[in-house]
């Protein structure tokens, strides 16, 4: 290979693997602290938020809310995402015309879960959210291993 592609190819993929690396490592930490400070409990889904998204592409994401049902924190009314329980944009207050469009959702609610409800801050995790994101950055590690391979291969042809 010449020496021009040596010397892109091989710092853009170590900032590729860090990128991605350090995502992963960040996501992975995040959610052993939130494990490790929380509270084991048993969740109720009381409701899901629905936040839009505008932008270049628009999106929609639904966030749990979620009744602790045990230990110290028994009763409160926590998100997954920290935020404010109190939000009008749920699924059981949309408009009957876009309720269709969200049925899965609606089965969920009055679920109970398995997770963690952390000690002072108000959110909340299922623990197949806590398994989602452990998952995802295990990916993205191999990720940024896999381009930190690359970078040594392309260094030592």
């Amino acid at each position: 290979m010449s020496d021009e592609f040596l010397w892109i190819a091989i710092p853009f993929a170590l900032a590729f693997a860090g990128a991605f690396g350090g995502i992963g490592i960040y996501l992975f930490r995040q959610s052993l602290s939130f494990r490790k400070k929380g509270i084991a409990t048993e969740l109720n889904v009381l409701d899901m938020v629905i936040i839009q998204s505008g932008g270049s592409e628009p999106g929609t994401q639904i966030i749990p809310i979620y009744k602790v049902l045990e230990g110290p924190r028994a009763g409160d009314i926590v998100r997954a995402d920290g935020g404010d329980p109190n939000i009008t944009t749920t699924v059981l207050n949309l408009p009957e015309d876009q309720k269709p469009r969200y049925t899965g959702k609606f089965m969920q609610i009055g679920e109970n879960r398995q997770g963690w409800v952390h000690q002072t801050k108000p959110i909340a995790r299922a623990k197949k959210d806590q398994a989602l994101q452990i998952t995802i950055a295990a990916g993205l590690i191999l990720v940024g291993i896999v381009a930190i391979g690359i970078a040594v291969f392309l260094l030592v042809s």
